[in-house]
């Protein structure tokens, strides 16, 4: 098996550092797509990243969440996963993969850069949110 370096220079795509990251993502143009297990990504997230994970439904939802092939996307990955998502960007059609964050969110929190979370609340908790003036939207299927 090849090495994630290997790997990545055969998918012409570059290991970016935390400030070359920040930059990009700065771009109107440019979105952040996180494949990191939805469990891990809601502890610490890149703020407007757009979780992912690599499963059975990643085709179907990537190629909804971005309609235009030509989106200009960073990743953040964990690197036993980035060739396969590379890869599979790739056969989707989408070749403006601007690179990786080399080093993924540890990189990234290490240097200090903000992160967000989301908050999960157990029935008693939800519950309490319920009783008081809140507007709740449930996003589930219908089955």
């Amino acid at each position: 098996m090849l090495n994630t370096q290997t790997q990545t220079k055969e998918l012409n795509i570059d290991a970016l550092s935390v400030d070359a990251f920040d930059q990009l993502k700065r771009q109107d143009d440019v979105f952040i797509l996180d494949t990191r297990d939805p469990e891990i990504f809601r502890t610490a997230f890149i703020p407007q990243s757009i979780s992912l994970g690599l499963g059975n439904n990643f085709a179907p939802w990537v190629t909804r969440i971005f309609p235009d092939q030509e989106t200009k996307i960073v990743l953040v990955c964990e690197s036993d996963c980035l060739y396969q998502c590379v890869a599979l960007l790739h056969e989707l059609g989408y070749k403006n993969i601007e690179g990786y964050l080399d080093g993924g969110i540890e990189a990234w929190t290490n240097s200090g850069k903000k992160t967000e979370s989301i908050q999960r609340l157990c029935i008693d908790e939800f519950s309490k949110l319920c009783q008081k003036e809140m507007k709740i939207v449930d996003v589930r299927k219908r089955r």
